[in-house]
């Protein structure tokens, strides 16, 4: 997919439904859903769900937070 809602790396919420707020860490693709993110938890160690990038907005990630430069 050429034009994707975000980018590796960007830091999203869910909008809708369960809680689920972190990093954009991949992309996949589907008959069904061909704009798919895969979302680690904001966490250490956090795990890893896939959703449709339509189901997040970007959001501002937290002070201190896993994904900062350091």
């Amino acid at each position: 997919m050429a034009d994707r809602k975000f980018q590796k790396d960007d830091y999203v919420r869910k909008t809708k439904g369960s809680w689920w707020e972190g990093y954009v860490r991949g992309f996949y693709d589907t008959e069904d859903n061909p704009d798919g993110i895969c979302v680690q938890l904001d966490k250490p160690n956090g795990p890893v769900q896939i959703y449709p990038a339509a189901a997040f907005e970007l959001a501002e990630p937290p002070k201190d937070n896993m994904g900062a430069d350091e």
